[in-house]
Parts: C-alpha cells; structure tokens; sequence
C-alpha cells in the first residue's frame, strides 16, 4: 500500500508539474508568437514606405519634365501603381498601363511610356518590359496575344 501511495503521489505531482509548464508556456508562447508579426509588419511597412517615396519623387521629376501633359493623366497613372505599390500581397503580376497617343505624338509617348515604367521599377528594384503595340497591329490577335503572354512570362 505504502509504494502505491508514493506513486500515485508522484504521479500527481508529476500532473500538476506539467500543468503549470503549460499554463506558464502557452500564454509565454503566444505573446512571444504575436509579437514577431508585428516586427515583420514593421519592416515591412518601413520598406513600403521606403518604395512609395522612391516612386513619387521619381513621377513628381517626370510631371516636372513633362509638363504639358494632361493632368487627368498623371492623377491617373499615380493612383493605379500607388494601388499596386501598397497592394499587401507580392508582386508576382505585372502591372500594365495602356498608352495611347496620336501619330504625331508617338515618339513623346513613347519616352514617357518608358519613363513611367522605370520609374515604377526601379522602386522596387525590379526589370521592365517594352511592347510596341505598333509592330503588332497588322498580326493576327490571337498571335499577339501569345507574344505578349511569352513576353510578360
């Protein structure tokens, strides 16, 4: 009886050992667990911030340079790719603006095309890709549909 005792006393104060472990490693745990995302976000939010202001100086200097353009379309193309830019998910997709510009206008657009898109990547430290939709107007569009979806790949 005596070594029945022992042991069921050691059991319980093996019991309420691992209790109180857990009782004292979970809160532990979670406060340390909560806390790293919040670093993360930090470092995060830093490095967004960081890219916002890289890509707005670098629109403001083309607004300056082109000043003649509308400005419906820096309001524009500024809200689409500060949408993209604060996106929380990775980048994965590209982000694509079509311009269009008269004849007599498509040397200028196509600079500021350009200009635009480095602008936006070299925020984020990130390549460009230049499509002329011109040498693709007289091929079928199902063919250009292919390039351009091999070239975006």
């Amino acid at each position: 009886l005596s070594i029945d005792d022992g042991e069921s006393q050691s059991g319980f104060h093996k019991s309420w050992t691992l209790l109180l472990v857990l009782l004292i490693s979970i809160p532990l745990l979670y406060v340390l667990w909560s806390g790293v995302p919040s670093l993360l976000d930090a470092t995060l939010s830093s490095r967004d911030t960081q890219i916002l202001e890289v890509f707005r100086a670098r629109m403001k200097k083309l607004k300056n340079t082109y000043q003649s353009q509308d400005p419906n379309l820096w309001k524009r193309t500024h809200v689409f790719l500060e949408k993209h830019l604060n996106a929380s998910h990775l980048h994965l997709e590209p982000a694509i603006l079509l311009l269009t510009a008269g004849q007599e206008a498509e040397k200028a657009l196509r600079c500021l095309s350009n200009e635009i898109a480095d602008a936006f990547a070299f925020s984020q430290n990130a390549t460009t890709i230049k499509i002329n939709g011109a040498d693709k107007a007289i091929l079928d569009s199902d063919i250009v549909k292919l390039e351009v979806d091999n070239e975006l790949s």
